[in-house]
């Protein structure tokens, strides 16, 4: 990790250069039986290295299902991020605002919610309602789940 992270930064530099750690993820059989120990050490090379950013992702449901070592992730190692953090994993304006609030997260990043609202942040802005995302259509082909959401301008009564 760090020696790939330090070649993308030789290849461009380190202010276009961010990561993204899963430290409570189960995706693909990958564990750790020291989480808090290898992902803390991780982000202090990181942080050394001085990246543009790091996003650190929330468990998951499914991780949650699996058993969870680290639940709050970005509480855990906000001390040792000194680039700005980014926080990803089911996040509602609520939860993100208080993250960012609170110091816990310098920004938040939505994954499905963009997904199915291309126009989020206006969303978010009014209290506009969420278009629901459609997960049997994702990482498919073609338009449908990805530019086929109803903009909020179109579901609205003019």
């Amino acid at each position: 990790m760090i020696e790939t992270t330090q070649a993308m930064i030789d290849a461009w530099d380190a202010a276009h250069v961010g990561v993204r750690l899963s430290p409570s993820s189960h995706l693909y059989g990958v564990d750790d039986s020291n989480k808090r120990e290898t992902f803390g050490a991780v982000i202090d090379q990181l942080n050394a290295l001085g990246i543009a950013y790091l996003t650190l992702l929330e468990p998951s449901a499914k991780d949650a299902e699996k058993g969870v070592q680290i639940e709050q992730v970005a509480a855990t190692f906000r001390s040792r991020v000194t680039v700005p953090l980014i926080v990803n994993t089911g996040f509602d304006k609520a939860k993100g605002n208080r993250f960012i609030t609170e110091g816990t997260a310098d920004a938040v990043a939505f994954g499905l919610p963009y997904i199915a609202n291309p126009d989020l942040v206006e969303r978010l802005r009014t209290d506009a309602p969420l278009n629901k995302p459609d997960p049997k259509t994702f990482y498919g082909e073609g338009a449908r789940g990805y530019t086929d959401y109803p903009a909020l301008a179109e579901v609205e009564p003019a």
